[in-house]
């Protein structure tokens, strides 16, 4: 009781009395709300923190994939990444502008479908041989004819190969390709 005096006079404004407290029971009792109050506090405090720095790393997640985005799209290279069924989810821009497409038309295709390679179901199939072979784990490389822009036919030195997480999995399979040196300027310019 006269600690909730002193309280209610200090929160007042109020002097606080000559006299001492009394009552032993009464201060273990705050005590204990005390330190109830500060570990919640606490508790609150480090929640805090850890939603603001997982925000923080989320956003340097998000500014260092749209830069690796912008850095995929400067290179006169093809680059996709497919899912393990064969279905390509990215890809760079330079192949898409050069074959007068959009990443509409072949983003959730099977990659040996898409415009590049549908031209001829032998190399639509090689492709899909390939694609096959790197989720097995094997890194395939060959060249072939890609359609480009106008129907166009170029060599391209194509490879898929595995790409695996932290614990050795495959999850996705990685084409790139590019146009070889001893063919014809065009591909990517």
């Amino acid at each position: 009781q006269p600690l909730r005096e002193l309280a209610q006079r200090t929160q007042s404004g109020e002097p606080p009395s000559d006299e001492p407290p009394s009552g032993m029971a009464e201060i273990d009792t705050l005590a204990q709300a005390l330190r109830a109050g500060a570990d919640a506090e606490r508790q609150r405090l480090q929640e805090h923190v850890l939603r603001v720095v997982a925000q923080q790393q989320e956003a340097l997640v998000k500014q260092s994939e749209a830069r690796l985005k912008r850095v995929l799209d400067q290179l006169f290279v093809f680059v996709g990444v497919l899912d393990i069924d064969g279905r390509l989810v990215e890809g760079n821009a330079i192949p898409l502008r050069r074959a007068g497409i959009h990443s509409r038309d072949v983003i959730g295709k099977l990659f040996w479908e898409c415009h590049w390679w549908n031209h001829d179901d032998a190399v639509a199939q090689q492709v899909r041989q390939a694609a096959l072979r790197a989720v097995q784990g094997e890194v395939v490389r060959f060249d072939v004819h890609g359609r480009f822009d106008e129907g166009k036919l170029l060599t391209v030195d194509l490879q898929l190969a595995p790409l695996r997480d932290t614990a050795g999995r495959i999850t996705n399979v990685i084409a790139s390709g590019v146009e070889p040196f001893w063919t014809r300027p065009g591909l990517f310019q």
